[in-house]
């Protein structure tokens, strides 16, 4: 196995990761991110945040946490 092939089923398996936390997604906790999801574009977008904010260091839920707190108004304090 080759390292790409190696980085391409790390990748594949991130996505199911992600993929899982977004299907259980709860708009209380965090609204932005589940309308946001509602569309394919807006998933796609979240899913490459997501997917970025991990490679660089985070966690799938810090991530997502990190994202609607970026995007939601309301969290400001």
């Amino acid at each position: 196995m080759d390292n790409n092939s190696t980085i391409r089923e790390d990748l594949e398996e991130l996505k199911g990761i992600i993929n899982s936390h977004l299907n259980i997604c709860d708009p209380e906790k965090t609204p932005v991110i589940c309308k946001s999801i509602s569309t394919p574009e807006g998933r796609a977008k979240i899913e490459a945040q997501i997917t970025q904010a991990v490679l660089d260091g985070d966690t799938v839920v810090g991530a997502i946490t990190k994202i609607e707190s970026l995007y939601n108004i309301n969290s400001i304090d």
